[in-house]
């Protein structure tokens, strides 16, 4: 089995998984209280104040799915030069992840079914689980899980990003 291991953070959304980079990726927090903003897109819950530092929330549910999150964390992460917190249901692991990358029929298949927009994914795979024996050989199982690698860029416009990164 032809598997690689890949920076990212795992999260969980709408009982989906999803990953991003992990060199985007700042913290993950539990939720904290978000300030709305008149006017804005459904998906920009608002602001908050992660660390001393306030921060744009993005609903991740509603920007992929257009449909509300039950959130208990923020993914707190770089999205087009700003630090930004991103609801998501909870985290799964964090850093280098043994995977197995999707045939292209596997690949369609699994984004078919994905009621989301496709060019918020950049990659779809299988996460692996590797165990390292008493011998030094390590054994990689399939997990069955399929996580699909989103363009973080993306949950913001780059206007958007602009704005807020003034009010920030």
């Amino acid at each position: 089995m032809q598997h690689e291991n890949l920076s990212v953070v795992i999260f969980e959304v709408a009982g989906k998984a999803f990953a991003v980079d992990l060199d985007l990726v700042d913290e993950v927090v539990p939720t904290t209280k978000i300030t709305s903003i008149p006017n804005s897109p459904p998906f920009l819950l608002g602001l908050t104040a992660v660390r001393g530092r306030v921060v744009a929330v993005i609903d991740a549910a509603k920007r992929f799915f257009q449909r509300p999150n039950i959130f208990g964390y923020f993914l707190v992460c770089n999205v087009r030069g700003n630090l930004t917190a991103i609801a998501i249901d909870q985290p799964i692991i964090a850093g280098d992840v043994c995977i197995r990358s999707l045939e292209e029929n596997e690949s369609t298949l699994y984004l078919s079914v994905l009621d989301m927009d496709k060019r918020f994914i950049l990659k779809s795979f299988e996460r692996l689980d590797s165990e390292k024996k008493e011998d030094g050989s390590v054994t990689i199982k399939k997990t069955g899980q399929i996580v699909h690698l989103v363009n973080a860029d993306l949950f913001v416009s780059h206007e958007m990003a602009s704005k807020v990164g003034e009010v920030a």
